[in-house]
């Protein structure tokens, strides 16, 4: 892997990601095609055409909102629902024959429905990395994420900008398949997870949980 189309849709939810992509344009030997999808017609017109036009070879590393069968784009604050980029029941057809990384919620499954569409793929299940998501939860059931607070919320992030960075530089810098990605993804959870127990913060336990269910919860798509 030599190359990488990010696409970071516009979102204040997700601007923590924002480090992921400063760190990997300082990778050694990968070229990045970023796509900052603003919530614009004519922003989502474009990114669909770059990703159309993109070369199947060139893995995407989606850092945003998701679901079970579609992928958001931008949000802005008028918005009183996520709209759509990619949805498998409309122009989910666009990734065919694709490698994905999706860090988005629910992307396991989405990977899942694509299946044999795409050439690889990496997904999770609930990622909670916003006190809405928490919150959001709780709404259906309040016994969700139970003693979540905004400090383990923000450990939570900072290990996934952690462990996403250093997985894709280890692949690009010792030259590894694409494939491989799964296995560093796990290798750093379980590494964050140990570091984490180890600590005296009073949310170790917390926080160690939701990195257990990360990992737990990460699916592989492979087709040769």
């Amino acid at each position: 892997m030599n190359s990488l189309l990010v696409i970071h849709p516009k979102d204040e939810s997700t601007d923590f990601l924002t480090s992921v992509v400063d760190k990997l344009r300082l990778i050694k030997d990968l070229t990045l095609i970023e796509i900052r999808t603003e919530p614009t017609e004519s922003s989502y017109e474009d990114t669909l055409r770059i990703i159309e036009g993109v070369d199947p070879k060139i893995p995407l590393l989606f850092l945003g909102h998701g679901h079970s069968r579609m992928l958001y784009g931008g949000m802005k604050d008028k918005y009183n629902n996520y709209i759509p980029l990619i949805s498998i029941s409309s122009n989910g057809k666009i990734l065919h024959n694709k490698s994905l990384m999706l860090v988005c919620c629910r992307s396991s499954e989405f990977i899942q429905e694509l299946d044999s569409e795409i050439r690889f793929g990496i997904g999770f299940g609930d990622i909670p990395a916003d006190m809405k998501d928490v919150n959001a939860a709780r709404e259906m059931d309040s016994r969700a994420y139970s003693g979540i607070e905004r400090k383990t919320v923000d450990a939570y992030r900072e290990a996934i900008t952690s462990i996403i960075i250093n997985s894709i530089h280890y692949v690009v810098s010792n030259k590894l398949e694409l494939k491989q990605l799964y296995s560093e993804f796990a290798l750093r959870i379980n590494k964050a997870i140990s570091s984490s127990l180890l600590d005296d913060k009073e949310d170790k336990y917390l926080l160690s949980k939701l990195l257990y269910d990360l990992k737990d919860e990460m699916n592989m798509v492979i087709n040769n």
